[in-house]
């Protein structure tokens, strides 16, 4: 994908509020939409830079990388919904990662949004099988090529009404599945007029790619 940006968030140190009692997501959906932002403003530059041009129908992918707590998050919501851009998100867990799974909690919010999808597909659906098992048996292993044109059909559906926008958090917790299909994924979207953006802690994600190589080494 063309245009591709690495953002470096910095520390904010404007917030210096309690979270009220009550659920922590509740107020994790408070703050991303009320609290303002301030500073950061080469960073919001470059998003909104890259909205624009997902508005005139090109693709684009932004890197958003920084420190636990210090608004990644709410940087890229803000940005997304000020473009007015139709969003789809998921994100990582730290318990142990299924295959795909953040780009597997996009694709069932776009079926569910799209029902049509699949057909939109066309071949290439039965590829989305291990993302989706409810969709049935997975077509036989071709390598990346397959699934990643059956995703890029997918998320131009999804987008029919629109520039969309597919976030997805705390990579750093990604499986490795789910690492290789990126670049894949982003070179496959340039001519899709959507923002991809992957968040993540940069020393978390490095540390999790050593692992992921010393284990296969010792396999080998």
């Amino acid at each position: 994908m063309r245009g591709t940006a690495v953002l470096q968030a910095r520390s904010c140190r404007t917030c210096g509020k309690q979270p009220p009692t009550g659920s922590p997501g509740i107020y994790t959906r408070c703050v991303l939409k009320n609290r303002v932002l301030i500073g950061r403003e080469s960073e919001r530059a470059a998003l909104e830079a890259a909205c624009a041009s997902v508005r005139e129908g090109f693709g684009r992918c932004v890197l958003v990388t920084g420190e636990a707590g210090i608004g990644k998050t709410q940087l890229v919501v803000h940005a997304v919904e000020q473009a007015g851009l139709t969003s789809y998100a998921g994100a990582a867990r730290s318990s142990v990662a299924e295959p795909y799974a953040p780009v597997a909690q996009v694709l069932r919010e776009c079926l569910r949004r799209s029902p049509g999808l699949l057909e939109a597909c066309g071949p290439f659906a039965p590829y989305l099988a291990p993302l989706l098992p409810e969709l049935g048996m997975p077509a036989q292993d071709a390598g990346a090529a397959p699934l990643v044109e059956a995703l890029r059909r997918a998320f131009a559906e999804a987008g029919t009404g629109g520039p969309a926008a597919i976030l997805l958090d705390d990579l750093h917790w990604a499986d490795e599945a789910t690492l290789a299909l990126l670049p894949e994924l982003a070179g496959g979207l340039h001519d899709v007029p959507l923002l991809l953006v992957a968040s993540f802690i940069s020393f978390l994600l490095t540390t999790r790619v050593a692992l992921i190589r010393t284990q296969r080494s010792r396999m080998s």
